[in-house]
């Protein structure tokens, strides 16, 4: 029943002998650890006829301090196996971050894969994390609470990203051109390059849209080659180096190395000539074509010798110009005919001369 007659207000704090208050209501505002303590209360009560009763009530306030969950970096790991798949320790990669100096010894950090659980503190990721599927994004939820009172709380999310890792084979066979005048002359070992065309072996069947490939003059990859289809080499064996990162993240990187090579040609003498004697003086005659091949090349004996009709024929080596077999042609105009010898190192490279044939 409400307190009737003169009624006054004495208010205690940690058993204090000296009331600190005589309001019939304490307010607090902006509260602080700085209010925590045991509170007493004595209520006294004089009715009309002089009657002096006395109330007691007892009660602590407690501040718990609402920690303050700081924004940790996104975690964006590069997959060494290239399964897609990562295991993550939350606590021991980001405890610190969220903390930020906050101490351990008073709050507790969680993680959590969603915010409903975060805020009920339920469902906490207590064993390392793998990733939800292969190469996947995952939100993840830190919540920070105090140890004491649970309910003071915050949190923060951030995200979790395994991307795939560059693998490149460690050695990449040699990128070998013949000699051409490309650059100057098809006896300078100085030609154009197209470097794109180790690209798919570089890849070792990783996707190219995955992936950035560089490639460089120097082993410390700081003078970039910028016209990859286009690079001209300064000596016959030169080394290529590449830095291959995921387009997406480019700490994800790996390095290899390649040589460009320029094959010299066959060495061919001047146009040599092959004669026959007419015994029936028709102007007609059968010839071994392969005769002159050691004229024609010093290292005749390691290369391959074939005869075209033509120079465009033997220089392209087209089918439809060979003469299949050489050790028995006859010429197609009487007493001279002119044919073109097609000789091929072991490199594949190829020289053309013309070989003139005469009747007598």
């Amino acid at each position: 029943s409400p307190l009737t007659g003169t009624i006054t207000y004495e208010w205690y704090l940690n058993s204090a002998s000296t009331p600190f208050s005589n309001s019939d209501n304490l307010p607090f505002t902006n509260v602080t650890s700085a209010i925590d303590g045991v509170y007493k209360l004595v209520v006294g009560q004089t009715d009309t006829c002089g009657n002096v009763s006395t109330l007691e009530g007892e009660f602590s306030i407690k501040v718990y301090t609402v920690p303050i969950a700081n924004q940790p970096q996104n975690i964006k790991e590069c997959d060494t196996d290239n399964d897609g798949f990562y295991s993550f320790d939350l606590k021991s990669l980001k405890d610190a971050e969220v903390l930020n100096g906050q101490s351990l010894t008073d709050y507790k950090v969680s993680y959590f894969t969603n915010q409903a659980d975060a805020d009920t503190n339920s469902n906490e990721i207590i064993t390392p994390y793998i990733n939800n599927s292969a190469f996947s994004t995952d939100t993840i939820i830190a919540r920070i609470h105090n140890i004491e009172n649970p309910v003071c709380f915050d949190t923060k999310s951030f995200t979790i990203q395994v991307f795939e890792t560059p693998n490149p084979p460690t050695t990449i066979a040699n990128l070998g051109e013949c000699d051409n005048n490309s650059i100057g002359t098809d006896t300078d070992n100085l030609i154009i390059f197209n470097l794109k065309e180790k690209e798919l072996e570089i890849l070792n069947d990783q996707t190219a849209t995955n992936f950035t490939i560089e490639y460089f003059t120097d082993v410390n990859h700081t003078n970039k080659i910028p016209n990859l289809t286009t690079f001209e080499n300064y000596t016959t064996i030169q080394p290529i180096y590449v830095r291959m990162f995921n387009t997406r993240n480019p700490n994800c990187v790996a390095f290899t190395s390649f040589n460009i090579e320029v094959f010299s040609l066959p060495t061919v003498t001047t146009p040599v000539s092959l004669k026959q004697c007419d015994d029936d003086t028709d102007g007609f005659s059968p010839f071994n074509l392969n005769e002159v091949n050691t004229k024609i090349s010093a290292d005749a004996a390691n290369e391959i010798f074939t005869y075209f009709s033509s120079y465009i024929g033997a220089d392209t080596n087209d089918i439809n110009k060979l003469i299949p077999i050489p050790t028995a042609y006859t010429n197609i105009t009487p007493t001279t005919d002119t044919v073109w010898a097609r000789v091929e190192n072991a490199n594949g490279c190829s020289s053309s001369i013309s070989h003139t044939i005469h009747v007598e």
